[in-house]
């Protein structure tokens, strides 16, 4: 039975959670991930449990934050005051807001507190230095 190799796009299920949590993220049972190994397209430690993996098999792991979406860094943790907000922007703790950052790209930012005259934005994934739990299954290697 074939295996898994690097530049195959597969199709995948999968169930993942921060580490000893409840699941905040799944695929639907019609709607499997698909991706090609290799190029990047999902988190590293996701894409190497499924090198060597056949049809149908099932892998339940933990991965390191370093595997995952990486370390928290506090500088992506910034505080604006208020008046560089739009008035027009309904702030809410949770929202995400695009916004400017060094180089000119856009990135997209978490509303974590505010008042009158301050509002912190996180450009942190939320899953930042956080441990993840991912139970996946192998549904397709579409290109063996």
């Amino acid at each position: 039975m074939a295996k898994a190799k690097l530049g195959d796009t597969v199709e995948v299920h999968y169930k993942s959670s921060i580490e000893g949590s409840d699941t905040f993220e799944m695929t639907e049972p019609d709607q499997p991930l698909s991706f090609t190994l290799g190029k990047k397209e999902v988190i590293l430690g996701f894409e190497k449990a499924i090198l060597g993996m056949q049809v149908g098999e099932e892998k339940i792991l933990t991965l390191a934050s370093d595997e995952a979406y990486g370390d928290y860094d506090p500088q992506l943790r910034r505080i604006f005051q208020r008046i560089e907000i739009p008035e027009s922007v309904q702030l809410e703790v949770g929202k995400t807001m695009r916004i400017a950052a060094e180089g000119g790209q856009v990135v997209n930012a978490i509303v974590t507190e505010f008042d009158d005259k301050t509002v912190t934005l996180d450009a942190n994934d939320p899953c930042a230095g956080k441990n993840l739990d991912f139970t996946i299954e192998l549904a397709a290697i579409l290109n063996k």
